[in-house]
């Protein structure tokens, strides 16, 4: 399954796909980021 890339288009295939992993990683983080601070807005710790 490892070396799949090189018969679907090669390694510019493989570079877009590390891109999108990445880029679906880093929105997710960044999701959860945004509403754990939006949550502590609403419920300020006393």
């Amino acid at each position: 399954m490892h070396h799949a890339w090189r018969t679907t288009g090669g390694p510019t295939y493989y570079i877009l796909m590390r891109i999108t992993r990445h880029t679906i990683r880093f929105s997710a983080s960044t999701l959860i980021l945004t509403s754990f601070f939006k949550w502590e807005k609403n419920f300020p710790q006393q």
